[in-house]
């Protein structure tokens, strides 16, 4: 039986290559740790690896009986790590499935570009592996594209003043309800609520019964005057949630007049309400047309009706503002959330299976 050697470097890779240099390519690693390098070491940034080896094959636990061999499966571990490159064929046969693969799932407005963008450096997984693999390759690329904001943060001192706007039709009475039952309710704060929605009634009826059920304070508005008197008259509140009438992209008149009410507010924060099932060209549209508007962010809703969820990814992609929120139902006040990066990337790859 051959004797077994320690070998410690900088880096895991430093010391395997010693290991190679010395034992030769069929060394037997038989462990593999990072050890302590003192206060000092600490401070510096000082990094200290140590792998266990030998040099005959023998050492290596039978195929059959690696299951049960901690050590076995590490060597496995490495050896895939440390692979040689993959050919460059077959990375390119990889990209153009992994491309088709992505572009059937999230349809073909996407875009290619968009799509080769989540597929950059994808390495070739094994087959009876490559949807999970391409999933979570996606997934992570399109999570480190997604920008948040986090939740909003009541006021201290003085009332923190949110508007939502948006489309008709795309739940932002609903989606004030929820941000208003979540505050009250849950974090005890004290929320106001002013509506500017005065061209359906039912909107104003549906949100007057929120605020009766909740007991909160709320006002109707339709102009710049009555807007700032509502707001100066919930002073005291923590938070103010502004619900706005749904606006026609094309009608700039109205967005302009939107503009003026939302200025009499002096709104913190303006979020874009947008439908998850929106296509990613009406996505966008929306997106340029409510620009006057000034918004901050992005809220998404409707996600549990969507089964293709290309516009979160493609407006992320484009550098679109930051998204707040995600909607997921209609119960108040559940079914709303904080976005996470990493959650809505996975949901969106998730939302139509390959």
């Amino acid at each position: 039986m051959s004797s077994i050697h320690t070998f410690r470097a900088k880096t895991l890779r430093e010391a395997l290559d010693a290991v190679r240099r010395q034992l030769g390519p069929d060394a037997a690693v038989l462990d593999a740790r990072e050890r302590g390098v003192g206060l000092m070491g600490r401070l510096m940034g000082t990094r200290c690896v140590e792998v266990t080896a030998a040099e005959r094959r023998e050492l290596t636990p039978p195929p059959e009986q690696r299951e049960l061999d901690y050590r076995g499966r590490f060597q496995d571990q490495l050896r895939e790590r440390y692979a040689p490159p993959a050919d460059p064929g077959d990375v390119q046969r990889t990209q153009q499935q992994a491309l088709g693969r992505l572009l059937e799932r999230l349809g073909p407005e996407f875009g290619r570009e968009r799509a080769q963008a989540l597929l950059d450096g994808f390495p070739p997984p094994p087959d009876d592996q490559f949807d999970a693999r391409l999933e979570a390759w996606a997934a992570q690329r399109l999570a480190d594209r997604l920008e948040v904001t986090g939740p909003i943060e009541p006021g201290s001192g003085r009332p923190r003043v949110v508007a939502l706007v948006g489309p008709t039709g795309v739940g932002k009475t609903t989606t004030i309800a929820k941000l208003a039952a979540g505050y009250r309710l849950r974090q005890h704060r004290r929320v106001g609520l002013v509506t500017v929605d005065t061209y359906r009634v039912a909107a104003v009826d549906q949100l007057r019964a929120y605020a009766e059920i909740i007991d909160l304070p709320m006002e109707v508005v339709s102009t710049p005057r009555q807007m700032i008197a509502a707001i100066g008259g919930m002073r005291g509140l923590d938070l103010v949630l502004i619900d706005t009438a749904g606006q026609s992209p094309r009608d700039a008149a109205r967005l302009a007049d939107l503009r003026g009410v939302l200025d009499a507010a002096e709104a913190d924060q303006t979020h874009l309400v947008l439908s998850a099932t929106s296509s990613v060209l009406g996505a966008k549209a929306v997106h340029k047309a409510f620009a006057p508007t000034g918004f901050d962010a992005i809220l998404w809703t409707k996600l549990d009706e969507s089964s293709c969820m290309s516009a979160v990814a493609a407006l992320a992609l484009d550098g679109a503002a930051p998204v707040s929120y995600v909607t997921d139902g209609q119960g108040v006040p559940d079914d709303i959330s904080v976005a996470a990066p990493e959650a809505l990337a996975t949901r969106v790859l998730e939302a139509r299976p390959f």
